[in-house]
Parts: structure tokens; sequence; C-alpha cells
């Protein structure tokens, strides 16, 4: 346990020291560390952004970290398409609106920056039923937590970790 705990710490202090050389979104602003259940993975550092009045994060935080969803991009179309199991989501960047597997149409938007697809946090973790939380921090920073039920730390326990 000890030994875990070294190892969150080293990875936040290198987290911080990269964050003050990422570059972030256009007309964005650096928010906090991003954690997926029990893990704070270092190349997620710095890549929340903040964009009319929403936090988002690139679509790989929901598809590459074991939250269980899947991603495409469609270029000619210009259209991201998000899924898990029955649920899919298709986010028009064109129209800056989403559609459901129902085409049930939501006024989410995505952005496109940097040959990188940024959705929004909180409509796309209710919408596939990943949770979030904001985990006020201490010298190193707050986090975002995202949690699919394989977490095995309460938040409490998860920042006294890290």
């Amino acid at each position: 346990m000890k030994k875990r705990a070294y190892l969150i710490l080293a990875l936040v202090v290198c987290a911080a020291l990269v964050l003050t050389v990422l570059p972030s979104p256009a007309a964005a602003e650096k928010l906090s560390f991003i954690s997926i259940n029990d893990t704070l993975p270092p190349e997620l550092i710095g890549t929340a952004a903040a964009y009319g009045g929403s936090t988002y994060v690139p679509y790989y935080v929901f598809s590459g970290y074991g939250l269980g969803v899947g991603y495409s991009y469609f270029s000619s179309a210009n259209t991201a398409y998000l899924y898990s199991g029955n649920l899919q989501l298709f986010y028009d960047l064109a129209e800056g609106v989403s559609y459901d597997e129902e085409d049930f149409r939501y006024s989410a938007s995505a952005i496109f920056y940097g040959g990188t697809v940024y959705v929004p946090l909180n409509f796309t973790a209710a919408y596939f039923g990943i949770s979030v939380s904001y985990i006020p921090g201490n010298d190193y920073g707050s986090v975002l937590r995202l949690t699919n039920g394989a977490q095995g730390l309460d938040d409490a326990e998860f920042l006294n970790a890290a």
C-alpha cells in the first residue's frame, strides 16, 4: 500500500511538471487532473478544457481507459460516434448538435481542435452511465474523477492515495 502511494505521488509530481509545458485548446482554459476509476493517467493531465461554460475532454478519455465506450470518427460526414452496448451517440461537428441511436436530437455539441474531437464531459458521461465527481484538491490541484463502478476507492480515499 505504501509503495502504491509513492507511485501515485510520483505520478502527480510528474503531472505537475508536464502541465507547465502542454498547450491547451484555443479559447479554452486548463482544468484539473482527470482520473479514471482508481487511476490517474499522466497523459490526461491538462486535457480537460472549459469552453462555452462547459467542460470538454478528448474523446479518448471515454474510449481508451476501460470505461466501456467505443469511438469512431467519420471525416466525410464530420461526425464523431461513441457507442456502448445498445447506446449510440453521434456528434455532428458541422451542425453543432448530437443524436442518439433513435435519432433524438440534443443541443450538446463536440469541438474539433488540433485533430482531436473534444466532447462535453457531463453530457457524454451521463448518457453512458458514467459518474463524474469533482474532488477539490490540495497543493497539487483538483481531480475530475470518472467512474463506472469498477473503482475500489471512494473519492476521499482516492484523493488521500493520490
